[in-house]
């Protein structure tokens, strides 16, 4: 008779509020690779997955940022600035799917965004495939304007020197009135506004109805100081005048730390808006995830920080008054601009839900992924 052979197999698990995980060494996470290999000129892969974060409705054609690191992938089986990257939806015929690389050092962190065509509210079970290593021809899925469809700007705000690509697709370049050097921001590089020598980025580009009335406003910022109470001042990370200006500075008290918009064209009309803190304040030298939507068929507009709900003001009546300047980063039309890093400035013609907000400020500080391992054929 033969010898019976006994296999032990130890499976650690963590549980959490989303589940039970089943964990190896080095916290890598154990995934299933049961998917057909999608693109055969390709080497390489790794599974990223969604489970760790639930969300209460289901995302459609949301930009995922995916993070890549040297203890992540290996940098030397990728062609230098990712030329070889593709990915792929779930399942045995997965659709390619669009990316924009916003920044890829081999020596360090990469930000790609991938369009993902849909995180199944509540799920579990939802992921896309990441491939590289080989000599795959390039791809038409390689498009900012592919992964940022819909959106009426989108600056990554990394670059050098006065000129700052729209990824929207919309031609709304960013013209900085003096030379830039990019600082480490919360996806890559990040814009310094300043003060003295100011400078501050200008769109060109002027709001006009339906986009100035529903909208969906999203940056982060980070101030040198807390906001304050000054006699020159009336700035902020993003301002497009009567529709949105998202304050950071200003010479009245009550208009520092939030939005503020305009419902009529009246000179002598007041300012609305709410804010970002409800008590206490934004402080300097930290990072913020600074959104608002306005709605007007509801109507009403919102305001969020760091992902979570802050404030309703359902006295908008569903319109706005007309942009008198364009759309700038760090200052409005007439005083001096903030002082202070700007990071991922994107307006979007709609409102966005709560959901979408938590989602993307999960996805911008690299909470939404769990990263599997290299698979190789």
């Amino acid at each position: 008779m033969p010898a019976a052979i006994l296999l032990l197999v130890l499976v650690l698990t963590a549980c959490t509020a989303e589940g039970t995980w089943d964990l190896i060494a080095g916290q890598q996470e154990i995934l299933t690779y049961s998917d057909a290999w999608a693109e055969a000129s390709l080497s390489r892969r790794m599974r990223l997955d969604f489970a760790r974060k639930k969300f209460a409705e289901d995302l459609e054609n949301f930009p995922v940022l995916v993070v890549l690191s040297v203890s992540r992938v290996d940098y030397a089986t990728m062609k230098p600035g990712g030329d070889d990257l593709r990915f792929f939806a779930a399942g045995e015929s997965p659709a390619e799917l669009y990316y924009d690389v916003d920044e890829f050092d081999p020596s360090g962190r990469s930000f790609i965004w991938v369009k993902v065509p849909r995180i199944a509210a509540n799920s579990k079970t939802g992921y896309i495939w990441m491939y590289w290593g080989g000599d795959a021809a390039a791809t038409a899925f390689r498009s900012p304007a592919g992964v940022w469809a819909g959106y009426e700007l989108v600056y990554h705000l990394g670059e050098s020197g006065t000129i700052f690509a729209d990824s929207s697709g919309k031609g709304r370049t960013g013209i900085a009135n003096s030379a830039a050097v990019p600082e480490p921001g919360i996806v890559g590089g990040a814009f310094r506004s300043k003060k003295s020598p100011a400078n501050y980025i200008n769109s060109n580009w002027t709001l006009t109805p339906p986009v100035s009335h529903s909208y969906t406003v999203e940056v982060w910022v980070r101030g040198e100081y807390a906001p304050g109470t000054h006699s020159r001042l009336s700035n902020g990370p993003i301002m497009a005048d009567r529709p949105f200006r998202l304050a950071w500075d200003h010479f009245y008290p009550d208009r520092i730390g939030m939005l503020r918009y305009r419902d009529d064209n009246s000179v002598c009309a007041d300012w609305k808006g709410v804010p970002f803190v409800l008590s206490g304040g934004l402080q300097g030298g930290r990072w913020y995830y600074l959104a608002v939507t306005a709605s007007a068929a509801v109507p009403e507009i919102r305001s969020y920080r760091d992902g979570s709900p802050v404030e309703v003001d359902p006295s908008y009546d569903g319109t706005m008054g007309d942009a008198g300047y364009t759309l700038r980063i760090g200052s409005d039309n007439t005083y001096d601009p903030m002082d202070g890093l700007v990071d991922e400035a994107r307006v979007y013609p709609a409102p966005r839900s709560a959901a979408w907000i938590a989602a993307q400020y999960a996805s911008m500080t690299d909470s939404l992924i769990r990263y599997g391992y290299t698979q190789t054929q």
